[in-house]
């Protein structure tokens, strides 16, 4: 079942809380999307409140030094 198309070239992961509905994305490297662009982001999307018309715009942008082979969400660890 297709939720909302998100329209990156992007490794991604899902959020660790069962009651959130984020996704995170990280641009893929070793590959070209349409528009050529050469930054690297991790980007959060709150999917949840997401229209399926349309994409949804990134909670959070952030431009990263390199870009991303594997992409892991974890919970926050207690000490």
């Amino acid at each position: 079942m297709r939720l909302v198309d998100v329209p990156r070239t992007a490794t991604l992961a899902w959020c660790p809380v069962s009651s959130a509905s984020l996704l995170a994305t990280g641009t893929a490297a070793g590959a070209l999307d349409a528009s050529f662009e050469t930054n690297a982001r991790i980007e959060i999307f709150n999917i949840g409140a997401a229209a399926t018309a349309q994409a949804p715009e990134p909670v959070v942008s952030v431009v990263v030094p390199s870009r991303v082979q594997r992409l892991a969400w974890t919970g926050r660890s207690t000490p």
